[in-house]
Protein backbone atom coordinates (compact mmCIF):
# COMPACT_ATOMS: atom_id res chain seq x y z
CA UNK A 1 0.00 0.00 0.00
CA UNK A 2 2.97 2.32 1.01
CA UNK A 3 4.04 1.74 -3.21
CA UNK A 4 0.72 2.55 -4.37
CA UNK A 5 0.59 5.52 -2.19
CA UNK A 6 3.55 7.14 -2.92
CA UNK A 7 3.29 6.28 -6.85
CA UNK A 8 -0.25 7.29 -7.70
CA UNK A 9 -0.60 10.28 -4.87
CA UNK A 10 2.51 11.48 -4.05
CA UNK A 11 2.73 10.64 -0.54
CA UNK A 12 5.03 8.63 1.75
CA UNK A 13 4.08 5.24 3.58
CA UNK A 14 0.85 3.46 4.21
CA UNK A 15 -2.34 4.91 3.73
CA UNK A 16 -5.88 3.49 4.72
CA UNK A 17 -7.38 3.42 1.71
CA UNK A 18 -6.96 4.09 -2.13
CA UNK A 19 -10.06 4.57 -4.47
CA UNK A 20 -8.91 4.71 -8.02
CA UNK A 21 -12.03 5.56 -10.56
CA UNK A 22 -11.66 4.47 -13.78
CA UNK A 23 -15.37 5.16 -15.05
CA UNK A 24 -16.23 8.39 -16.86
CA UNK A 25 -19.95 8.52 -17.85
CA UNK A 26 -21.82 8.48 -14.17
CA UNK A 27 -22.98 10.55 -11.93
CA UNK A 28 -21.02 11.44 -9.42
CA UNK A 29 -22.45 14.20 -7.36
CA UNK A 30 -22.93 13.58 -3.40
CA UNK A 31 -26.85 12.84 -4.42
CA UNK A 32 -26.41 10.18 -6.89
CA UNK A 33 -27.98 6.81 -6.73
CA UNK A 34 -25.25 5.31 -5.27
CA UNK A 35 -25.19 6.44 -2.36
CA UNK A 36 -29.30 7.61 -1.82
CA UNK A 37 -30.47 3.85 -1.97
CA UNK A 38 -32.89 4.71 -4.57
CA UNK A 39 -34.50 0.92 -5.95
CA UNK A 40 -33.08 1.95 -9.28
CA UNK A 41 -29.35 0.77 -8.73
CA UNK A 42 -26.68 3.12 -9.83
CA UNK A 43 -25.62 0.05 -12.17
CA UNK A 44 -28.79 -0.27 -14.08
CA UNK A 45 -29.75 3.49 -14.67
CA UNK A 46 -29.97 4.65 -18.16
CA UNK A 47 -28.05 8.05 -16.69
CA UNK A 48 -25.38 5.67 -15.69
CA UNK A 49 -23.20 3.16 -17.39
CA UNK A 50 -21.76 1.10 -14.66
CA UNK A 51 -18.95 1.59 -12.34
CA UNK A 52 -15.69 1.18 -13.00
CA UNK A 53 -13.61 1.27 -10.02
CA UNK A 54 -11.15 -0.18 -7.41
CA UNK A 55 -11.10 0.38 -3.82
CA UNK A 56 -7.75 -0.74 -1.95
CA UNK A 57 -8.15 -1.24 1.81
CA UNK A 58 -4.50 -1.72 3.65
CA UNK A 59 -5.26 -4.28 6.53
CA UNK A 60 -2.22 -3.85 8.69
CA UNK A 61 -3.71 0.27 8.92
CA UNK A 62 -7.43 -0.99 9.56
CA UNK A 63 -6.13 -3.45 12.12
CA UNK A 64 -3.64 -0.50 13.95
CA UNK A 65 -6.25 2.09 13.71
CA UNK A 66 -9.25 -0.16 15.39
CA UNK A 67 -7.42 -0.77 18.13
CA UNK A 68 -6.44 2.69 18.40
CA UNK A 69 -9.92 4.16 17.96
CA UNK A 70 -11.43 1.39 20.49
CA UNK A 71 -13.57 -0.37 17.45
CA UNK A 72 -13.49 -4.11 15.83
CA UNK A 73 -11.36 -4.02 12.97
CA UNK A 74 -14.27 -5.38 10.86
CA UNK A 75 -15.60 -1.95 11.57
CA UNK A 76 -12.46 -0.10 10.71
CA UNK A 77 -12.73 -2.47 7.68
CA UNK A 78 -16.25 -1.13 6.69
CA UNK A 79 -15.34 2.86 7.47
CA UNK A 80 -12.61 2.35 4.45
CA UNK A 81 -15.08 0.89 2.22
CA UNK A 82 -17.85 3.74 2.89
CA UNK A 83 -14.84 6.16 2.38
CA UNK A 84 -14.21 4.63 -1.09
CA UNK A 85 -18.07 4.40 -1.87
CA UNK A 86 -18.31 8.11 -1.23
CA UNK A 87 -15.39 9.33 -3.35
CA UNK A 88 -16.84 7.52 -6.30
CA UNK A 89 -20.30 8.92 -5.99
CA UNK A 90 -18.17 12.33 -6.01
CA UNK A 91 -17.88 13.33 -2.75
CA UNK A 92 -14.36 14.90 -1.53
CA UNK A 93 -12.09 15.37 1.92
CA UNK A 94 -9.53 18.22 0.64
CA UNK A 95 -11.38 20.78 2.49
CA UNK A 96 -12.77 20.72 5.86
CA UNK A 97 -16.05 21.97 4.96
CA UNK A 98 -16.65 19.25 2.20
CA UNK A 99 -14.79 16.64 4.66
CA UNK A 100 -17.52 17.48 7.59
CA UNK A 101 -20.13 16.60 5.13
CA UNK A 102 -18.58 13.12 3.88
CA UNK A 103 -17.48 11.92 7.58
CA UNK A 104 -21.32 12.58 8.35
CA UNK A 105 -22.80 10.55 5.36
CA UNK A 106 -19.73 7.85 5.70
CA UNK A 107 -21.03 7.85 9.51
CA UNK A 108 -24.68 6.72 7.93
CA UNK A 109 -23.39 4.05 5.50
CA UNK A 110 -21.01 2.61 7.69
CA UNK A 111 -23.79 2.22 10.05
CA UNK A 112 -25.86 1.02 7.29
CA UNK A 113 -23.63 -1.51 5.97
CA UNK A 114 -23.39 -2.77 9.54
CA UNK A 115 -26.94 -3.37 10.28
CA UNK A 116 -27.40 -5.17 6.91
CA UNK A 117 -24.37 -7.15 7.49
CA UNK A 118 -25.65 -7.98 10.98
CA UNK A 119 -23.61 -10.91 13.00
CA UNK A 120 -19.60 -10.25 13.81
CA UNK A 121 -20.38 -7.27 12.00
CA UNK A 122 -22.15 -5.85 14.79
CA UNK A 123 -21.24 -7.74 17.58
CA UNK A 124 -18.22 -6.07 18.31
CA UNK A 125 -17.34 -2.80 19.92
CA UNK A 126 -20.00 0.36 19.02
CA UNK A 127 -18.93 2.07 15.89
CA UNK A 128 -17.83 5.83 16.89
CA UNK A 129 -20.16 8.45 15.03
CA UNK A 130 -16.86 10.68 13.67
CA UNK A 131 -17.25 14.41 13.26
CA UNK A 132 -20.41 15.09 15.08
CA UNK A 133 -21.14 15.89 19.10
CA UNK A 134 -20.54 12.81 21.62
CA UNK A 135 -24.03 12.30 22.83
CA UNK A 136 -24.70 9.14 24.27
CA UNK A 137 -21.77 7.26 23.70
CA UNK A 138 -19.54 5.41 25.81
CA UNK A 139 -16.28 6.72 26.92
CA UNK A 140 -14.14 4.71 24.57
CA UNK A 141 -16.19 5.66 21.68
CA UNK A 142 -15.53 9.24 22.68
CA UNK A 143 -12.29 9.06 22.71
CA UNK A 144 -12.05 7.77 19.54
CA UNK A 145 -14.48 10.08 17.64
CA UNK A 146 -12.05 13.02 19.32
CA UNK A 147 -8.42 10.96 17.84
CA UNK A 148 -10.56 10.53 14.80
CA UNK A 149 -11.93 14.49 14.09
Amino acid sequence: MAQINEQFLGHSGPTDVITFDYGTERDRSPNSRLIQGNKQSAATSSSNKGIEAEILICPEVASSQSRSFGVGWRHEVLRYLAHGFLHLAGHDDLDPARRKVMKRAENGLVHQMAAKLGGPWTAEAPIPVIGVPNRGRNAASKRAALHRS
